[in-house]
């Protein structure tokens, strides 16, 4: 069952100030409100449609109201269950899940010249509707990452009560900012900073902050992330994280530079060359190419690339050694040697990790049924 859309003539309300005594109507209001603000889905981007395997839950983890179902039969969204908290959005590795509002520039702001984000969250009451989101938390490294290579170095957020709140259950805004910021400090950038103030001294900040009416404050310091800002694919604008990207999504990572061997990546797939058959299984199916096969006329390797990771999980669930690994906040890892033979039983070329290849050359498949020859072969 769907939802109707409101009316051209109805507003989406404002979230509600304290002054509202009616209670029915404040809740039929939040009902409105909430069912505007729902998100929606690029159903080609959810590892689901891709792999039937997949174990990803992030959104149904996400979610405090239990909203999203993913079974055998559906992977969908219960409207009368969702709130728009948004807090799935971040969540999702692929970006399958986009809500309209997460990037408004109208939070934007200059203080003490810093181009500066002021945030609130809607359970404060504050009269601040341009600043203000469901939940804090909905804030993910993706934004943060957007807005750093823009020249926003500085957030000032306000909440209520996030232990008593039921959306306080999932990784926060500090958790993800010290995320962020193990990213930017690896490759030697100014880290992000975040201010938590009460309401009523973040609500004075903001009296005295002004609106950012043409991009950023021209100062010295902004400098820096102009020329930062042309080592990053400038194309990959706000119209990406808005759901008007293809159905390949960019990982947040590709948006850092390469500085050297000790960068540092939010997720970044490991194989374990001991437990590895050579069944380049996740070089087929990694849908942004993070796992590679090099090949050479003398040698070839599994090559990995962070900087692609969206740490999706497919090359992990679709990976039947189970040799693969999705490390967080880890450097690029060695490339994995492969050795290259023909097989003297079934006589297919092949390639495993040279900590696999036996003494008697056989591939995989031989040195698991000891090469007899059998027109089927049922492996457990």
């Amino acid at each position: 069952m769907t939802s109707s859309p409101p009316p051209n003539n109805i507003v989406a309300p404002a979230p509600l100030s304290g002054t509202i005594a009616n209670s029915s109507l404040r809740a039929r209001i939040e009902k409105l409100a909430a069912e505007i603000r729902l998100p929606t889905v690029t159903a080609e981007r959810c590892v689901h449609t891709r792999i039937g395997d997949a174990t990803c839950r992030a959104c149904v983890d996400a979610c405090p109201l239990g909203a999203w179902v993913i079974d055998d039969e559906r992977l969908g969204i219960d409207i009368n269950a969702c709130d728009g908290c948004g807090l799935c959005v971040p969540a999702c590795p692929e970006g399958a899940i986009v809500s309209d509002d997460v990037l408004a520039d109208t939070d934007l702001r200059t203080w003490k010249n810093h181009t500066t984000v002021f945030r609130t969250c809607e359970r404060t009451d504050l009269d601040a509707p341009d600043c203000r989101i469901p939940c804090l938390h909905r804030i993910g490294t993706r934004e943060l990452l957007f807005r750093y290579q823009r020249g926003m170095t500085l957030w000032i957020i306000t909440a209520a009560d996030c232990d008593a709140c039921p959306r306080g259950g999932v990784q926060r805004l500090a958790e993800s900012i010290r995320q962020t910021n193990a990213l930017l400090q690896s490759r030697s950038l100014e880290p992000i900073v975040l201010v938590a103030l009460e309401p009523s001294h973040w609500n004075k900040i903001l009296s005295q902050s002004n609106p950012c009416q043409s991009g950023l404050v021209s100062t010295r310091r902004n400098f820096f992330y102009d020329a930062l800002r042309t080592a990053v694919n400038t194309t990959r604008d706000a119209a990406t994280l808005t759901g008007d990207e293809p159905a390949n999504f960019t990982p947040p990572a590709a948006w850092l530079p390469k500085t050297g061997p000790d960068d540092l990546f939010l997720a970044t797939p490991t194989i374990d060359p001991t437990r590895c058959n050579g069944c380049d299984a996740c070089v087929r199916l990694c849908p942004h190419q993070a796992i590679a096969l090099e090949t050479t006329e003398t040698a070839s390797c599994y090559q990995v690339e962070p900087r692609q990771c969206t740490g999706c999980g497919i090359c992990r669930d679709a990976c039947d050694q189970d040799a693969i690994r999705i490390k967080t906040l880890a450097p690029r890892p060695p490339a994995v040697a492969l050795a290259q033979g023909r097989c003297p039983a079934c006589d297919i070329r092949y390639h495993l990790p040279t900590a696999q290849l036996g003494t008697d050359g056989l591939c995989a498949i031989c040195a698991q049924t000891r090469h007899g020859r059998h027109l089927y072969q049922v492996f457990k």
